[in-house]
C-alpha cells in the first residue's frame, strides 16, 4: 500500500477566513503535515505549496526506497546464512550410525 502525501493548505478569501491560522497550525502538527497559508487572489505561498507538495514526496520516496533496501540487505543475509548452515550441514537431520549397521 502506497503512503499518502498530506499537506495542509488554508485559502484565504479577501480578509475573511472560517478557520484561524493557529487552528490550522494545529491541525497540521496533529497530522504531521507542512502548514501553508495561501491567498490564490494576490498570489501569496501559491508556489511555496507546489514546492511543499514536491517536497514531500520526494521525503516519501526516499523513506520507501531506505526501508526496500533495509529488506534487501536482511533478505539477503538470511540468504547467505542458510547458504552456510546448508554448507555445513548445520540443521540436516544426522542418520544413526547404529541403524545403518543392521
Amino acid at each position: 500500500m502506497k503512503a499518502s502525501t498530506l499537506i495542509l493548505c488554508v485559502i484565504s478569501c479577501g480578509f475573511f477566513l472560517q478557520v484561524s491560522t493557529e487552528e490550522g497550525r494545529r491541525l497540521a502538527d496533529q497530522l504531521g503535515a507542512p502548514f501553508f497559508e495561501t491567498s490564490a487572489v494576490v498570489r501569496q505561498c501559491v508556489d511555496d505549496v507546489f514546492h511543499g507538495i514536491v517536497r514531500e514526496i520526494r521525503r516519501k520516496e526516499h523513506e520507501e526506497l531506505v526501508q526496500a533496501e533495509k529488506q534487501a540487505k536482511k533478505k539477503l543475509r538470511k540468504k547467505r546464512m542458510h547458504a552456510l548452515f546448508n554448507r555445513l550441514n548445520f540443521f540436516k537431520r544426522r542418520t544413526n550410525v547404529s541403524d545403518n549397521d543392521t
